[in-house]
């Protein structure tokens, strides 16, 4: 079976996200943070468990699973999938840090997904999903303006973001 295009994936993904929003708006807001999620992983980033403890794997899943909200427990999950040295680890890595600032103003930034219900992610959100206090949730915030505004300087990235639904433009890979 051929790989889809990016515009398949696209149309794939919109039709995801309108369906969740028929059915229910807290399906909406965990599919839509997912797809904020998924814009900022790729495989070239992802990590491997092959080097934790699976005791602090376990402390961290534990964590992740008791969540408030289903949105933060399905964003935990998908954080602990695709990064769990980062996730698992006593000090914020680099990584990390890009993760938060991004994925926080990426689900904060995008008008039309918040005029149409989806929640903006708060520090208590990001504390909750990425196992950090709020103080460094701030922190990592803050330490990724100067990436952020870079990243927002590129052409491609000014373009998509004058669009309509900019997080499933970023996703598209």
């Amino acid at each position: 079976m051929p790989m889809p295009t990016p515009k398949e994936t696209f149309q794939e993904e919109m039709r995801t996200l309108d369906l969740a929003k028929m059915v229910n708006k807290d399906l909406a807001d965990v599919v839509y943070k997912l797809m904020v999620f998924d814009a900022l992983t790729v495989d070239e980033l992802k990590e491997s468990p092959a080097t934790l403890n699976p005791l602090m794997l376990h402390k961290r899943l534990v964590d992740v699973l008791d969540a408030s909200t289903e949105s933060n427990k399905q964003v935990g999950l998908a954080a602990l999938r695709y990064f769990p040295v980062s996730m698992c680890a006593a000090q914020v890595t680099d990584r990390m840090r890009l993760i938060i600032g991004f994925f926080y103003r990426l689900c904060n930034s995008d008008k039309q997904a918040l005029e149409d219900g989806v929640e903006k992610i708060s520090y208590d959100d990001l504390s909750e999903i990425f196992g950090r206090s709020k103080s460094t949730i701030s922190d990592c915030v803050t330490a990724t303006e100067e990436a952020w505004q870079h990243f927002l300087a590129q052409p491609e990235v000014d373009r998509i973001f004058r669009e309509e639904k900019p997080i499933n433009r970023l996703s598209c890979r």
